[in-house]
């Protein structure tokens, strides 16, 4: 899986804890990741009050049927931009969390996450890093209403993430959430978390998997 390549001047600073990059995948290895994701059916949707609706591919469902996703998540170019950008060395979470690698699906009317912070189940720091593979709907540019909210001190701020656009952030230490879907809408993003430290307690994990259990259901509390 080939990504761009980022002179020294084009790497983003992380000074806020978040960047945007468009056009980050070359069209190629974007179409061919974007058709592999299209192509699975398994999907969990879960719904808490108050807090999230929406749906979840998992890591092992990804495993499965889609290879580019795997490729990208532990490509070492791609943990080297991200550890560069960040400025410290990051690598990929645990292959058996379901949360480490995977898409997330929005696609009825109402789907949403609240606002909250990634929790970090890990000893060491923790990003997310979602790459916008789909987002479609009636807003003027073509894309959906659901948006990329961040809580800053000056207010909320939307951060725009048309198909290709790569957001990197320190999840545990950046307030965030997105705003409804409406009708005939569809956003699609993939999940990828890295840690500079991915070791975990006896308890985190329990926390984890509960957390987890809403997103790709009952069946991640064994996991």
């Amino acid at each position: 899986m080939k990504i761009r390549s980022f002179s020294d001047n084009e790497i983003p600073s992380f000074t806020e804890l978040l960047v945007a990059i468009p056009n980050f995948l070359p069209e190629e290895s974007f179409t061919a990741l974007k058709k592999e994701i299209e192509s699975v059916a398994k999907v969990s949707r879960g719904h808490v009050p108050m807090y999230r609706k929406g749906g979840a591919i998992s890591y092992e469902t990804l495993r499965a049927h889609v290879p580019s996703a795997l490729e990208l998540y532990h490509s070492p170019d791609h943990q080297h931009l991200i550890s560069t950008i960040v400025g410290t060395k990051v690598v990929p979470t645990p292959e058996d969390h379901p949360n480490s690698l995977s898409v997330l699906v929005y696609d009825q009317p109402g789907d949403h996450i609240a606002w909250h912070h990634d929790k970090n189940y890990y000893r060491g720091r923790y990003f997310t890093v979602l790459l916008a593979i789909e987002n479609r709907g009636h807003g003027e540019d073509g894309l959906s209403s659901l948006q990329l909210l961040v809580k800053k001190p000056t207010g909320d701020v939307i951060i725009p993430t048309p198909p290709n656009t790569l957001i990197l952030f320190e999840g545990s230490k950046v307030l965030h959430r997105t705003t409804q879907l409406k009708e005939g809408e569809r956003r699609v993003l993939l999940s990828k978390t890295y840690s500079t430290d991915p070791r975990y307690s006896f308890t985190k994990n329990i926390l984890r998997r509960i957390k987890d259990a809403s997103f790709f259901g009952l069946d991640s509390l064994w996991k």
